[in-house]
């Protein structure tokens, strides 16, 4: 016999929410939330500091929010200022908007753009980029198309 399972409550496309367990481990990560707009998409980074620091700009995979990538910020404070970005759609920031019914804004160079909103909107000057995954190529891609004036940049890849 089956029984029926309930349905899983959707939330609109832009809409961010963060639950009580999520708040609670933000609360233990020693960044600032900082805000930036591209275009209609509000878009989320932790800063870990300090300001006066050579700024490094963590992109991390696809799937992974900016606080995924809170142990390696926190490796790096005593040497750079690290910002992780909470891509279009992750984490904090903002989904991109449906058009015609259909989302658009998922693609390497509105990403690229996104890198440049937040080097732009936060005065970032000329940061370091450093991405891992889907964010290696992100970063790969605002360098190449000299979207993002970089001190210098680094991917990972997979093993």
């Amino acid at each position: 016999m089956s029984t029926a399972v309930p349905p899983i409550s959707v939330e609109a496309p832009t809409a961010r929410t963060i639950s009580q367990p999520a708040l609670a481990d933000l609360a233990d990560i020693p960044a600032t939330s900082r805000w930036v707009t591209a275009g209609s998409v509000r878009l989320h980074v932790l800063d870990y500091g300090p300001s006066d620091a050579v700024p490094v700009l963590i992109i991390p995979g696809i799937t992974s929010p900016a606080v995924t990538m809170d142990f390696v910020a926190r490796e790096l404070t005593d040497l750079v200022r690290p910002l992780i970005l909470d891509v279009r759609g992750r984490g904090l920031s903002d989904s991109a908007p449906e058009t015609d019914g259909a989302l658009l804004g998922y693609d390497l160079a509105t990403y690229a753009s996104d890198v440049d909103a937040v080097i732009a909107g936060l005065g970032l000057g000329e940061p370091i980029l450093v991405g891992h995954s889907m964010g290696a190529r992100i970063a790969a891609v605002a360098a190449a198309e000299a979207r993002a004036t970089c001190g210098a940049r680094f991917w990972s890849t997979r093993r």
